[in-house]
C-alpha cells in the first residue's frame, strides 16, 4: 500500500481551491483505492472530518500549520532556513514522522527523502505577465523549477500540459500527469427556492449569473461593455470578492465605468457570499456568464456543469476541453459578440428543458465522482512507482 499525504491549509486559501480540495476529497471518499492510504494534515481538521474512511484519515496538527508558527516573524524566519537548505525541514520531518511514501499537490524542496507530486493549478504569469510583478513571476518559475525535482508535476488540463512543454523546456524530462477535476460540492448544496433568494437579493427578474473573483484576468469589462448593446430586460448579478490586490484601481475604474453608463440596475454587485448562496444564484440563474481571459481549468464551468446550467464562455482552449454540453462560446475581446449571446439566450429562456438537465444530476455526480478518484489513484501509483 502507498500512504499518500496532502497538507491543506484552507485558511486564507481563495474560493477556487477550497472547492478543488472538497471536490478531491469527496470524491475519494466515496471511491477509495484499497491500495493507497491517504493522511490529510490540516490546520481544520473539525470542518474536514467528514471526509474521514477506511483509506482516507484526516490529521489536525494547528501548531504547524496555523498557529505560531504561521505568524510573520516565524514564518519569515522558515523561510530563510528553507532558501538556505533549498527544503522546508518543519514539513520534511512531519512526512518523515507519519511515514508517508508521497506527498501530493505541493512540492518539498531540494530533498531526497519523500516523493512528491506538486500540483501547478496554472502558468498565468507566463501569459499574462503584465498581471504580475517582476518579483512575482521570477518566484514562480523558481517554485516550478524546485517542485520539479522529482520529475513529476501535476496539472488540470491539457491545456496546461502544453503551456508547461511551452514556456519550461528545460524541463523537457519531468513527466505530467492531468487531473482533470469535476464540480460534486455544488451538487450537495441544499438549494434556496427562488422565493427566499427575492426576499433578499435582486433577482426579482431574470437574470444571467457572473459568479469570479473581481480580478483583471476574469474580464469583468467585457460584460460591462455587452450591456451597453443589449435591451435593458438584460441583466448580470455577480459575486465574488471585489479586489484585486496585482491591480488595486481595477474594481473602482470598472465600477466607475458602471455608473458612467448607467448600468446600476443592469450590472449588479453583491460581492463575496456563502457558498450556498452562490450555487442558490447559480441554480435559478438564465446562464452563467464566464467572460476569463485564462483559466487553469475553471471551477465555474464544472459547476454550472454539475447543476446544468446554460453557460456563455469565453472561446480559451482549457474552456473548449472542459466542453460544457450547454456552452455557448464567445471571443473573449468583442462585447459585440457576446451580446448577440446574451440576446440569443434571454430569447430561448424556458424553464422545461432546465428542469430536464437538473433532474440528470444524479447520474453526473456518480460518474465525474469515480472518474476523478479512479484517475487520481492511477496517477499516485504512477508516480509512485517510477519514483521507486
Amino acid at each position: 500500500m502507498i500512504k499518500v499525504g496532502l497538507l491543506l491549509r484552507l485558511h486564507g486559501m481563495w474560493r477556487g481551491g477550497v472547492v478543488y480540495y472538497r471536490n478531491l476529497l469527496e470524491c475519494y471518499q466515496e471511491h477509495p483505492d484499497p491500495d493507497v492510504q491517504m493522511e490529510v494534515f490540516t490546520d481544520q481538521a473539525d470542518e474536514l472530518a467528514k471526509f474521514r474512511c477506511d483509506n482516507l484519515q484526516v490529521q489536525s496538527c494547528p501548531e504547524l500549520l496555523s498557529g505560531a508558527i504561521w505568524n510573520w516573524p516565524r514564518r519569515k524566519l522558515r523561510r530563510r532556513i528553507k532558501g538556505r537548505l533549498g527544503y522546508d525541514p518543519v514539513l520534511l520531518r512531519l512526512m518523515e514522522r507519519n511515514h508517508i511514501d508521497l506527498l501530493t499537490h505541493i512540492g518539498l524542496g531540494r530533498q531526497t527523502s519523500v516523493k512528491t507530486l506538486p500540483w501547478q493549478s496554472d502558468f498565468q504569469h507566463k501569459v499574462f505577465p503584465q498581471f504580475f510583478s517582476p518579483e512575482e513571476c521570477a518566484g514562480r518559475d523558481s517554485e516550478i523549477a524546485n517542485s520539479a525535482l522529482w520529475g513529476n508535476i501535476l496539472l488540470s488540463s491539457q491545456d496546461a500540459a502544453n503551456s508547461f512543454r511551452k514556456y519550461y523546456p528545460e524541463l523537457a524530462s519531468v513527466r505530467t500527469h492531468v487531473l482533470q477535476f469535476s464540480s460534486i460540492a455544488s451538487l450537495s448544496v441544499n438549494i434556496i427556492n427562488r422565493a427566499e433568494l427575492e426576499e433578499k437579493y435582486p433577482v426579482q427578474k431574470p437574470y444571467f449569473f457572473l459568479p469570479n473573483q473581481f480580478w483583471h484576468h476574469k474580464n469583468h469589462k467585457v460584460v460591462v461593455d455587452a450591456l451597453r448593446l443589449t435591451p435593458p430586460d438584460i441583466r448580470v448579478v455577480c459575486t465574488g470578492l471585489m479586489e484585486d490586490r496585482r491591480n488595486p484601481s481595477y474594481v473602482s475604474e470598472l465600477l466607475d465605468s458602471v455608473r458612467k453608463y448607467g448600468l446600476e440596475q443592469r450590472f449588479i454587485c453583491l460581492g463575496e457570499l456563502p457558498y450556498r448562496i452562490m450555487i442558490s444564484l447559480m441554480r435559478h440563474s438564465l446562464a452563467v456568464v464566464q467572460p476569463s481571459l485564462f483559466e487553469g481549468w475553471s471551477t465555474t464551468v464544472e459547476e454550472a456543469k454539475a447543476l446544468g446550467v446554460r453557460i456563455i464562455l469565453s472561446n480559451l482552449d482549457v474552456h473548449k476541453e472542459q466542453a460544457p454540453e450547454r456552452g455557448t462560446y464567445f471571443e473573449p475581446h468583442s462585447p459585440e459578440d457576446l451580446a448577440v449571446c446574451l440576446q440569443q439566450v434571454f430569447a430561448e429562456q424556458d424553464s422545461t428543458p432546465e428542469e430536464l438537465y437538473w433532474d440528470n444530476r444524479r447520474e453526473y455526480r456518480a460518474r465525474v465522482a469515480r472518474q476523478l478518484s479512479e484517475n487520481y489513484a492511477r496517477i499516485l501509483k504512477v508516480v509512485s512507482e517510477k519514483s521507486t
